[in-house]
């Protein structure tokens, strides 16, 4: 009774023991096939071209290609009456407002706010002027912040300030249609031979389940039989 409880017990164990390293397995197998798809995420940089002159208010665009507009406030704009902060514009602001024509003559409005911040005009804001946006307009608009446009068409794009509220005349220091490059990063490729190793890791370990690392070698003893019935020969 007591060889078999003990064979029965080991043969328990290592049961038990074959399902902890068979789970641990497939949870190194999927953890390694996630490491290894985070590895290859890409994200897209959207890198702005350098123009040289400070106004550049025609673009030439390729169909697809992407674009922002960019703006510096003129050198006294901060120092110029600004209108006072509100629940909605928490800055004293200057809004700037600015029309982009398509090849087509189609016309998109945006609406630029600038804030009043340490003796200095910092944006805060971008929205669409729906009064001065044509519905055939040839330009999608991904994002307003950061803003990134779309070109569906080729052709001239023009960007036109048509004003600077309240009452400011002088010119911005720089009004530019700028082409965005864009460039793929995988900013988590190094993830991949972590994922690799660990991917790795849980085939061997399942490997090692399927094999009987344990294995039970059962004694037999030897026993010396007699017989039962003996007759010792008397003389």
């Amino acid at each position: 009774m007591t060889s078999a409880y003990v064979n029965a017990y080991r043969g328990t164990g290592e049961a038990y023991l074959r399902r902890r390293i068979l789970a641990a397995s497939v949870l190194l197998l999927f953890v390694g096939i996630i490491v290894m798809w985070y590895s290859n995420v890409s994200k897209d940089t959207f890198i702005p071209e350098k123009i040289e002159e400070s106004i550049r208010e025609v673009r030439y665009f390729d169909a697809e290609d992407m674009f922002d507009i960019y703006i510096a406030p003129g050198e006294n704009w901060a120092n110029s009456p600004l209108e006072p902060p509100t629940d909605i514009a928490p800055y004293s602001s200057c809004f700037v407002y600015i029309n982009v024509m398509d090849p087509e003559g189609n016309t998109t409005g945006f609406e630029f706010d600038f804030g009043l911040y340490g003796g200095g005009l910092f944006l805060y804001n971008i929205t669409t002027n729906p009064y001065e946006s044509s519905p055939s307009s040839y330009i999608s608009i991904i994002s307003l912040k950061p803003l990134r446009c779309e070109a569906e068409i080729s052709g001239n794009y023009t960007g036109k300030i048509w004003g600077i509220f309240p009452g400011i005349s002088e010119p911005p220091a720089a009004f530019q249609l700028r082409k965005l490059n864009v460039k793929a990063e995988r900013p988590y490729s190094y993830l991949l031979p972590i994922g690799l190793v660990v991917f790795a890791s849980g085939i061997v370990t399942l490997a090692s389940s399927r094999l009987s690392p344990f294995k039970t070698k059962k004694k037999q003893s030897k026993k010396i039989k007699t017989p039962r019935n003996s007759q010792v020969s008397r003389q």
